[in-house]
């Protein structure tokens, strides 16, 4: 018995020596609770919306306030009315101004709000002399999930809103809320998944296939052959990178063909967009990879590194699955260092809402200094290994 306790001892003190360990055993447990507690949550907060009041009474004030206040939205000024533009009634009773169509359009594709809210002219008359009056929600289908969230927000508050004017001596009154989606009249999931999904895959495929390749010559001894030959740091990461980005394009097609047919996943936009902005972030996370396995002297740690820094994150702070305006400013300080939200935004964008490469040209922007970044700390570690 005494020797199975010295084994124990021996294990105990193996294990506080080795600080990896004890990182893995007592940080990541934390670290998770820590993400998912702040993370996972079907409430949304700080939604960009915009409104357009065409009435710009006292009631429509009042309610406008009472969405602000309710902490779930936060206004972003878009649009400015003219002085002569009315409201005009389609076939489907809609009212929304045909000068400002293009106007919400622009400015969902540039991702300046989630939603747009319409009041109708005389308002506040009409509540006061036919007991009803018609507003509009229209909204950002492409993210399905968002949309139906924020349109039951603000049927809450509107239904607030008349039961307090039914207090206030208003017997009979009622606001019609019809809501719109654009970009995804049928709210298929499809729509958010598949765009994520590829993200995801493309990380998940790209980062893990050049984490190992350095790692794979390292155990195998070739690396010092490597480093001797004549070849340049930069030419040794474009070799690595060519074939690796070969199977990555064969993979994206696979991806977006499987999502176009299976799921019925629209390109409203250019394919030569997607082309390329899926070509820069492919790149981005084989270069991603690479630097993993500068790091690394085995191809399992190699692996197990690039799902933890670059899987989880991609899955939880990209947008793909959780809001980032529900997550608290260090994990969105966090988010905004990942090449997966701006791919993610920028795909959707085009893909779904029909925008090309100037409605997305602060992500692509982005996506390519991060590629010059990347190329310049991978080309600095090999040189280092040279040195």
């Amino acid at each position: 018995m005494k020797r199975f306790f010295a084994f124990v001892k021996k294990e105990f003190l193996h294990i506080f020596r080795d600080v990896r360990t004890l990182t893995i055993l007592i940080g990541l447990p934390v670290v998770l609770v820590i993400i998912f507690g702040y993370i996972v949550s079907n409430e949304i907060k700080n939604a960009k919306i915009a409104f357009l009041d065409y009435s710009n009474d006292n009631v429509t004030q009042q309610l406008k306030n009472d969405i602000l206040a309710s902490g779930y939205f936060i206004e972003e000024n878009c649009f400015k009315l003219a002085n002569d533009n009315k409201t005009v009634a389609d076939k489907n009773n809609s009212f929304m101004s045909n000068a400002y169509s293009g106007d919400i359009d622009a400015a969902f594709k540039d991702g300046k709000v989630l939603m747009v809210i319409v009041f109708q002219e005389d308002f506040a008359e009409k509540i006061e002399r036919e007991g009803i009056a018609n507003m509009q929600i229209i909204a950002d289908a492409s993210d399905p999930n968002t949309a139906t969230i924020l349109i039951g927000y603000i049927q809450a508050i509107v239904e607030d809103f008349q039961r307090s004017m039914f207090f206030e001596g208003r017997e009979s009154m009622e606001i019609v809320v019809e809501p719109r989606m654009m970009f995804n009249n049928e709210l298929k999931g499809a729509y958010m998944y598949v765009p994520g999904t590829i993200a995801f895959i493309l990380m998940l495929i790209c980062a893990i296939m050049t984490s190992v390749s350095i790692t794979r010559e390292k155990e195998f001894g070739s690396m010092e052959v490597l480093l001797v030959t004549p070849l340049k740091s930069s030419q040794l990461i474009l070799g690595k990178l060519v074939p690796y980005v070969f199977l990555s394009v064969i993979c994206s097609a696979i991806i977006f063909l499987l999502g176009y047919f299976l799921f019925g996943v629209p390109f409203r936009g250019s394919v030569f967009d997607v082309v390329i902005l899926t070509l820069c972030f492919v790149i981005i996370a084989l270069l991603l990879g690479l630097w993993v396995s500068n790091f690394t002297k085995t191809m399992e740690i190699a692996m197990t590194l690039s799902l933890v820094v670059l899987m989880l994150p991609t899955l939880l702070l990209s947008g793909f699955i959780f809001p980032l305006e529900n997550m608290p400013m260090f994990l969105q300080i966090i988010a905004d260092i990942l090449p997966a939200k701006y791919y993610l935004d920028a795909i959707k964008t085009i893909m779904l809402k029909g925008g090309g490469l100037m409605d997305v040209i602060k992500d692509f922007s982005i996506l390519l200094v991060m590629i010059i970044v990347l190329v310049f700390v991978n080309i600095k570690s090999i040189k280092d290994r040279l040195d």
